[in-house]
């Protein structure tokens, strides 16, 4: 991911500057057009998912995330696997609270 966001930082675009709609449409660009790999557009895709959380998409998000997932190979993507299956938990728990009554 470093050099996803080290490309990033050099076309001066500054993440930390965007509200959460301007991130995700940013975020969604990136998966689409910037990233050089499957990895890359895995965790551009999480991100995504992230900010669509913020804006009461969780149905969006949570198809973003299994997305990620079919870009992913274990060994070599552990790390961000398990990071993306801890978001989908957390978006299930959501989803499963808003169907109760």
């Amino acid at each position: 991911m470093d050099s996803l966001l080290t490309r990033i930082a050099e076309q001066n675009i500054n993440l930390v500057s965007l509200n959460s709609q301007q991130s995700l449409a940013l975020w969604g660009f990136i998966a689409e057009n910037f990233t050089e790999s499957d990895n890359e557009k895995a965790y551009a895709l999480l991100m995504c998912s992230e900010f669509e959380v913020q804006s009461n998409q969780t149905q969006n998000s949570i198809e973003h995330l299994q997305r990620a997932l079919l870009l992913l190979s274990l060994p070599q993507d552990i790390d961000l696997v398990l990071q993306i299956y801890s978001s989908l938990s957390y978006r299930y728990t959501v989803v499963a609270n808003t169907k109760m009554p």
